[in-house]
């Protein structure tokens, strides 16, 4: 895949164990969110995005999993983004791993919790107000 920087990055899947750990550090950054009601969705989202930058476990977690992939053509390790053009592209790459190793989880999950959402709204617009 080719970023907009133009640099080139190869993301696989990192092993069942490593992917986990980086579930299971996400999940934890994610108990110490609270989401007040009429809350806006930015706010969230910054919350979100700050609480996983503030973790160092979260950050080795993500190195972690990064080993099976490249940026042109290096293992994605941080000596790789030592250089300044190439630290631009250092979250993106991130993100691209994370992806890369949570969706297999909670793809299924998603396609269940939509399929519950819509039954839930079917029932409230039958319930009366």
């Amino acid at each position: 895949m080719k970023l907009a920087s133009g640099a080139e990055v190869k993301i696989n899947a990192a092993d069942i164990g490593e992917a986990w750990a980086l579930l299971q550090s996400f999940a934890e950054r994610g108990l110490s969110i609270t989401i007040r009601g009429g809350e806006e969705m930015p706010d969230v989202l910054k919350s979100v995005f700050c609480a996983a930058l503030a973790s160092k476990d979260l950050h080795a977690k993500l190195m972690a999993c990064a080993v099976k992939s490249t940026y042109n053509g290096l293992k994605v390790e941080e000596a790789v983004f030592q250089d300044l053009k190439a630290r631009e592209d250092y979250l993106e790459v991130l993100y691209l791993v994370a992806e890369a190793n949570l969706k297999p989880f909670t793809k299924s999950l998603y396609a269940k919790f939509t399929g519950i959402l819509v039954q839930l709204e079917k029932l409230a617009e039958k319930s009366p107000a």
